[in-house]
């Protein structure tokens, strides 16, 4: 039996089935739009202006980054938030999720960087 015969014998249309598969995926990703990266930006912004510590700042854009997980610009303020964090093996993770390597740079240097190119998808 060929897998374009499975689907009629069991009663179901498999290209349906792909299609609500991808459709899925792309839910449970969570779209991202232009207001997520503003939202993005704006709270890094205000980490930088708290000066890169953890507290508020930090778990607001690491909620947002958790909740956009798998989509590489959240991903890279993942690895940021893990870097100023101190948890290396996590940030380097996270990282290379984003497409990236941790540079040499300071935090503020990293974030002129991430910032520029985040701002010009948004």
């Amino acid at each position: 039996m060929e897998f374009s015969d499975a689907g009629a014998s069991l009663g179901i249309d498999l290209e349906k089935v792909n299609l609500d598969m991808h459709l899925e995926l792309a839910t449970l990703g969570g779209a991202m739009s232009k207001t997520d990266l503003e939202n993005l930006i704006a709270s890094l912004d205000s980490l930088a202006a708290a000066g890169f510590v953890m507290g508020a700042e930090w778990t607001a854009v690491h909620d947002i980054c958790q909740a956009h997980e798998g989509q590489r610009p959240f991903d890279w303020g993942h690895a940021l938030c893990h870097r100023i964090e101190g948890d290396d093996w996590n940030a380097d993770y996270w990282y290379r999720r984003a497409g990236r390597s941790r540079g040499a740079g300071t935090l503020a240097e990293e974030w002129v960087a991430m910032k520029a190119e985040l701002s010009s998808r948004a």
